[in-house]
């Protein structure tokens, strides 16, 4: 059904809700047994095991493998050993990456809330996400993350980050009105509220309409899961390499045992030439080579914050030669800095660089100055602080902003002067205006 079209009144009946008692317990069990859980169901990762065993499918490897055979069988252990050995180098290695890879992967935290905000039987209460189920009320206040797909029924000045989902750099403002147009793409959906998605200023109140893979994220990762994996150009022309090799081995090994018993040459001789030719056709070293580059590659992308999962991927990225991006800017860093103020008819700048609160304010002719010895200053560092709903987060000395770039911007500008919102609540008595939906 098309959500965004229908009235919320016409969805809460659907839904079988109510606006101001939510659902009760009966409804909550029969909505579980038909949905299940609000949760994205991921593919199952291969165990460590079978990470390692899928290493040996290389048909280099492969040859390299039938020779340190043979020459085992045939009492050539130096051969067999350091064959085996360049054998199991390139296999670790690789290994090793797809492994690190893939943790990394499985440490990022999940996007979906853990908790949030609903209203059931009559009480607002806090839940883990994964609990909703259609037809549940839902709070939403500046930096929580939408926890389902919702239909938003009441909103205060609602803005949402939707660039996981769109790609839009920009907050994009929310509203409760129905959207008669058909078809209304994602970004146009203005009464919608999507799983995984930032509150970044505002309030609003929402009914759950999809949970987990219903949800348009859920859709996505289905895709994404789904799709068919193919071989990167590097790996297409090892593979191509390696039938070459491999016929070229096998038709050397022809000739010289056929040779070797037209001249009546006996069989463990034959072999042993048979298995060197073999062997010496193979370049064991091409591997290993190739895997190393790879990993350096790999190493030098993940110390500039980009995460390969398998080593060939790096060739294709490095083979890139146009990168094609939209209009909205999503190759910046989305992040907004307070350089200049005008206040009381002077102009003031600002030093500091990103979100860390450290840097000075200067006049016009770049001199150092106190907010507290200018009244109009002061007066706009305290109202910034007051009139703003982001919020300012240090972890381990990294500082990053909760809610709309523009305000994060502006309280980072007053936390340089040390002014914070609970010092500037001492003073003044924050009024909120905010019901429940009706």
């Amino acid at each position: 059904m098309q959500w965004f079209k229908q009235e919320s009144q016409q969805i809460i009946a659907v839904l079988k809700s109510h606006p101001e008692n939510g659902l009760d317990e009966s409804q909550i069990a029969v909505a579980r047994q038909q949905f299940g859980l609000n949760q994205i169901i991921q593919e199952k990762h291969a165990s460590p095991l079978w990470m390692l065993i899928r290493q040996f499918k290389n048909p280099l490897l492969i040859i390299l493998m039938f020779g340190a055979l043979l020459s085992f069988v045939t009492s050539h252990f130096i051969d067999a050993i350091a064959i085996t050995l360049i054998i199991l180098i390139n296999a670790i290695i690789s290994f090793v990456q797809e492994y690190k890879a893939q943790k990394s992967i499985d440490a990022l935290k999940q996007m979906a809330a853990p908790k949030t905000i609903v209203l059931r039987a009559k009480k607002w209460q806090s839940i883990a996400a994964n609990e909703l189920v259609p037809g549940d009320i839902v709070r939403l206040d500046a930096g929580s993350i939408v926890p389902a797909d919702l239909r938003l029924i009441e909103t205060q000045q609602l803005k949402i980050d939707e660039a996981p989902l769109t790609g839009e750099s920009e907050p994009v403002a929310k509203h409760d009105q129905a959207m008669p147009q058909a078809d209304l793409p994602i970004a146009d959906q203005l009464n919608m509220a999507f799983m995984t998605t930032a509150v970044t200023e505002g309030q609003g109140f929402g009914i759950v309409v999809s949970i987990g893979m219903q949800t348009e994220v859920g859709k996505i990762a289905h895709l994404m899961q789904s799709a068919s994996t193919t071989m990167t150009p590097l790996q297409e022309r090892i593979h191509r390499l390696s039938k070459v090799l491999i016929m070229a081995a096998l038709l050397m090994v022809m000739v010289v045992v056929s040779i070797g018993l037209m001249h009546d040459m006996s069989w463990p001789i034959l072999m042993t030439t048979g298995i060197s030719l073999a062997v010496a056709a193979t370049p064991e070293g091409l591997m290993t080579i190739l895997t190393i580059v790879l990993t350096l590659g790999a190493t030098r992308m993940m110390q500039n914050k980009g995460l390969v999962r398998q080593l060939a991927s790096v060739e294709t990225l490095g083979s890139t030669s146009i990168i094609c991006s939209d209009k909205t800017g999503t190759l910046t860093q989305n992040k907004m800095q307070v350089t200049q103020l005008w206040t009381g008819g002077n102009y003031y700048h600002l030093e500091g660089q990103g979100y860390e609160p450290v840097g000075q304010f200067l006049d016009h002719n770049k001199t150092p100055i106190s907010h507290k010895d200018i009244l109009h200053l002061e007066q706009m560092v305290t109202m910034s602080v007051l009139c703003n709903e982001a919020e300012l987060v240090e972890n381990n000395q990294h500082y990053s902003i909760i809610g709309s770039p523009t305000e994060g911007a502006i309280l980072v500008a007053a936390a340089k002067t040390g002014m914070t919102k609970t010092q500037a609540l001492t003073q003044f008595e924050e009024i909120k205006i905010w019901g429940c939906p009706r």
